[in-house]
C-alpha cells in the first residue's frame, strides 16, 4: 500500500525456472531464502508495468528500474534491512560472514562501483542503445541499479513523507495508462510543487556523479563556533545532510539546501549552497558546537549516492579484520583492511614467520598487499656445501599497490610493487589502459631487479641461472586481447610484449614475444592450445630473463611462491644436465619433455653448445583434458575430491630455439 493498491483479482507465483513476470502471474525459480528478492522483483512488476503500463523497450528504467527499487523497498519492509541467507555448515564460515544489507545488494552496489570508475551510463534512452543488453551488459544493468539508487536519492531530497505521497500520486495518476519519463517527471514536480528539473536532468540525461568532501575544520571567531568547509568534487549537486559528533558525545544534525526548497527535517537548516558543476565548488558552514568537534559525517542515512565515502567524514572510515578467506560483499562505507598471520618456508631462510596485511575500497580502489616476514633460519635443508648458512636475509618484505586512474583516462590503472624477498631486491611501476568495450588492454612497465651477492643466489632452484651484483632493468610495452568464440565454449587470449633493457641496467637485450592461448570446451573433453613466438636481439643477456626451452625462466619463477626459491621444491630437482629431471614450471617454449635437459647441439663451428636457453624460438603446445570422463570418482569420493583436484590430460609440444 506504500505506492498503491493491487488492482487485479489474484496473483499466481509459480515455481518455475528463472524469473519472469506477467500480469497476475510470475515465474520464480530457486529456493528459500535465496529467491526472496526474485519473488519480490517479479511481483513488483505487477505494479510497474502490470498496472503502470510503461514500455520496457522504449524506456526500461520505468519498468525494470522502478521494480528494482520496489524489490529493495518491499524486502526491507517484510524481512528487515539485512538479507535472509542460508547458513554455512561451517561455524568458522558463519563467524566471518558479514551481513548483506538489502539496499546495498539490490540497488547501490550495482551503481556505485561503475560510477566511481567513471563508467557511468545515461539511462533515459532506448533499450537498443545498451549494445543489445545481453546478460544486462552494455550498461543495461544500470537501468536496474542506477534507477533504484536515483529513487532513494529522490527520497533523500524530498523527505520521506513527501516522497511517498509523490510516488503514490504517480501510481494512481498513471495506473492502467502508458507513461513516459516526461510524465513521471511532471507528475512528481506538479504534485510536490518543487522544481526538480535539476535533479532529473542530472540523474536521467547525464553520466555525472556525486562526490562531496569534508575539507578543513577550523575555529570560528566566537566561542564554540567552528567553520566546516565542504568541497564538491563531482559534477552533480545535491542537498547535504551532515552530522557533527561533539567531544562530549552529543550529535548535531544540519541540512544544507541546494534550492529554495527545504525538506521536512529535524536538523538545523543552514544557508543554501547554490552551485553546480564548476560553479561554487566550495561551501563553508558555520556551526556552534560546545566542547569541540570529534567528527563530521555527511549523510549518516547512507542514501546520498556519493561515489567516495572515504572523504565524507573528518576521520577516514577504516576497518581492520581477520583475513578469513570467506567472501563478503565489497564495502562502500569503509576502507576495508584484512590481516592474518603468514607462515612459509624455504631451504635458506628456514621457517618464515610473518604477517599479511591487505586493503581495498570497494574491491577495486587503492588495493594493496603487504607481506612481512621474520626469517628464523630454522630447519635449513638442501644447501650447497659452499653456502654461508648465516647470511640469509633476516627480514623479507613485499608490497603491491594498484588503483584505477579513470579520472585521468577512462578504464586505466596504475600500479607499483617493491620487494626484498628470497634474495631479490625488485621494484616496478606500470600503467595500463583498456578500450571502452574492455576487449583490448595496452600497458607499459618499468622494472628493476638486483641480487647483491652470491649468498642471494643460494635461494634459487636454478642457482646458476642468475648473476649477483648486476642490475637487470627493463621497460616493457604490452598488448592483451581476451576473446570468446563457439558461443562462449571457447575462450582465448592474445598477449604481445616488446621489451628492452633500460636506464641503469648492466645488460643489453631486447625481444618481441607473442603468446596465444585457446581453451575449447567440447563436453567430455577439453582441448587447449598455446602458440608462442619470440625473437630476441642483444649481445649481453641476463640469464634470468632469457627464453628457456622447457619452461619458465628464473625471472618468471619469482612470481610464484612455490617456485621462487628452493624448499617446497627441492633444489636437487633444479639445474640442467645430461638428463631430464622432475621439475617443470609453465612458461618459455613449454617443451615439457626436456625439463632439466641441457639440449646439447652443435654450433656453426662444430662445438657442442647447451641450448636449453636462448633468445629466439617458437613452440606449439597442446593438451587434451579428459577428466570429465572420470566424474564418477568425485561422486564416489566427494570429500577426497574436494581436497585434491585431479586433472587428467595428454599433451604434446613442438618447438625450436636459437641462441
Amino acid at each position: 500500500t506504500d505506492f498503491g493498491m493491487y488492482a487485479y483479482p489474484k496473483m499466481i507465483v509459480a515455481d518455475a525456472r528463472d524469473g519472469m513476470e506477467y500480469p497476475m502471474l510470475t515465474l520464480d525459480g530457486g529456493r528459500a531464502p535465496d529467491y526472496y528478492d526474485l519473488i519480490a522483483h517479479e511481483i513488483g512488476h505487477n505494479w510497474f508495468f502490470g498496472m503502470v503500463g510503461s514500455n520496457e523497450t522504449y524506456r526500461a528504467l520505468l519498468d525494470e528500474g522502478f521494480t528494482q527499487f520496489l524489490t529493495a523497498w518491499s524486502y526491507e519492509k517484510i524481512k528487515g534491512p539485512e538479507k535472509v541467507r542460508w547458513q554455512y555448515k561451517s561455524d568458522y564460515a558463519e563467524r566471518f560472514r558479514d551481513p548483506e544489507v538489502v539496499r546495498m545488494g539490490e540497488a547501490y552496489n550495482g551503481y556505485i562501483y561503475p560510477a566511481a570508475s567513471e563508467d557511468e551510463t545515461v539511462i533515459d534512452c532506448h533499450s537498443d542503445h545498451f549494445n543489445g543488453a545481453l546478460r544486462h551488459g552494455g550498461g543495461y544493468g544500470q537501468v536496474y541499479s542506477k534507477t533504484a539508487t536515483m529513487l532513494y536519492n529522490l527520497q533523500y531530497t524530498l523527505g520521506d513523507s513527501l516522497f511517498l505521497a509523490a510516488m503514490k500520486n504517480y501510481f494512481n495518476q498513471w495506473k492502467f495508462c502508458h507513461p513516459y519519463v516526461e510524465d513521471f517527471r511532471n507528475s512528481v514536480i506538479q504534485f510536490t510543487h518543487v522544481d526538480l528539473n535539476w535533479f532529473f536532468d542530472e540523474w536521467l540525461t547525464t553520466s555525472q556523479t556525486i562526490d562531496y568532501k569534508i575539507g578543513c575544520i577550523q575555529k570560528g571567531d566566537s566561542a564554540d563556533t567552528y567553520e566546516i568547509t565542504f568541497k564538491r568534487k563531482g559534477r552533480m549537486q545535491m542537498p547535504i545532510d551532515f552530522t557533527v559528533d561533539a567531544n562530549d558525545g552529543k550529535k548535531y544534525n544540519y541540512h544544507i539546501p541546494n534550492t529554495w526548497f527545504v525538506k521536512e527535517t529535524d536538523a538545523q537548516v543552514l544557508p543554501r549552497w547554490i552551485g553546480w558543476d564548476n560553479v561554487r565548488k566550495k561551501y563553508t558552514a558555520t556551526v556552534v558546537v560546545p566542547n569541540g568537534i570529534s567528527d563530521v559525517r555527511i549523510d549518516t542515512s547512507y542514501r546520498l549516492a556519493d561515489v567516495n565515502l572515504l572523504n565524507n567524514s573528518k576521520k577516514t572510515p577504516v576497518t581492520l579484520g581477520f583475513d578469513s578467506k570467506i567472501y563478503n560483499p565489497p564495502s562502500w562505507k569503509t576502507y576495508r583492511m584484512l590481516a592474518r598471520p603468514d607462515l612459509w618456508y624455504n631451504s635458506y631462510d628456514g621457517i618464515k614467520v610473518g604477517i599479511y596485511l591487505g586493503g581495498n575500497y570497494m574491491n577495486g580502489f587503492h588495493q594493496f598487499d603487504l607481506y612481512a616476514h621474520f626469517n628464523t633460519g630454522a630447519f635449513q635443508t638442501q644447501l650447497p656445501v659452499t653456502a654461508e648458512i648465516n647470511k640469509f636475509d633476516q627480514f623479507s618484505v613485499a608490497l603491491n599497490y594498484r588503483t584505477p586512474t579513470n579520472k585521468l583516462i577512462r578504464n586505466s590503472a596504475i600500479s607499483f610493487s617493491g620487494k626484498h624477498f628470497d634474495g631479490l631486491n625488485a621494484a616496478s611501476t606500470a600503467f595500463e589502459i583498456w578500450d571502452r568495450k574492455m576487449k583490448n588492454k595496452f600497458w607499459v612497465q618499468y622494472k628493476m631487479m638486483y641480487r647483491q651477492d652470491v649468498s642471494d643466489l643460494t635461494y634459487l632452484i636454478h642457482s646458476e641461472e642468475w648473476q649477483s651484483d648486476k642490475f637487470n632493468n627493463t621497460i616493457t610495452f604490452g598488448y592483451e586481447h581476451p576473446y570468446q568464440y563457439m558461443k562462449g565454449r571457447g575462450i582465448g587470449n592474445i598477449n604481445m610484449q616488446l621489451r628492452s633493457s633500460s636506464i641503469g641496467s648492466d645488460y643489453d637485450y631486447q625481444y618481441f614475444a607473442l603468446n596465444v592461448i585457446n581453451k575449447n570446451d567440447l563436453g567430455l573433453i577439453n582441448i587447449n592450445t598455446r602458440t608462442f613466438f619470440q625473437i630476441g636481439t642483444g649481445d649481453n643477456w641476463a640469464d634470468e630473463s632469457m627464453l628457456y626451452a622447457a619452461g619458465a625462466n628464473p625471472e618468471a619463477m619469482m612470481e610464484n611462491k612455490y617456485t621462487r626459491s628452493a624448499g617446497l621444491m627441492p633444489s636437487s630437482w633444479g639445474g640442467y644436465g645430461a638428463d631430464i629431471n622432475h621439475f617443470h614450471a609453465g612458461g618459455g617454449l613449454g617443451l615439457r619433455g626436456y625439463a632439466g635437459y641441457q639440449l646439447p647441439n652443435l654450433d656453426w663451428y662444430g662445438d657442442v653448445r647447451a641450448i636449453y636457453k636462448g633468445t629466439t624460438g617458437y613452440a606449439f603446445n597442446m593438451e587434451v583434458e579428459f577428466q570429465e570422463l572420470f566424474r564418477f570418482v568425485g561422486r564416489k569420493l566427494p570429500t577426497l575430491n574436494s581436497i585434491f583436484g585431479i586433472t587428467t590430460y595428454a599433451f604434446g609440444d613442438i618447438g625450436a630455439i636459437t641462441f
